[in-house]
């Protein structure tokens, strides 16, 4: 069993587009948090498209691949007991 999917040839704008309507959508419906997270994503696939587009050698094109990937289920969490005043 591999732990990788890969989905090749993802549309860089398709996705853009759909981050960007997501976070009209979180905004309009009260979740500031998750349009500014929406935004900065969209906003840094555009970036990574455009640094990349500049370095791309003649006889290739850009292509974005989006890899879903296992990974540790760790999620830190601060616990009371574990506090200690200082």
């Amino acid at each position: 069993m591999t732990n990788e999917y890969t989905i090749p040839g993802v549309s860089t704008s398709d996705v853009v587009v759909a981050l960007e309507c997501e976070a009209q959508r979180a905004t309009n419906e009260g979740f500031p948090n998750v349009a500014e997270r929406q935004t900065k994503l969209a906003l840094h696939l555009r970036n990574a498209e455009h640094a990349m587009q500049e370095l791309v050698p003649a006889g290739h094109r850009l292509q974005m691949n989006v890899t879903f990937t296992f990974v540790p289920q760790v999620n830190p969490v601060l616990r009371p007991e574990c506090w200690t005043a200082r």
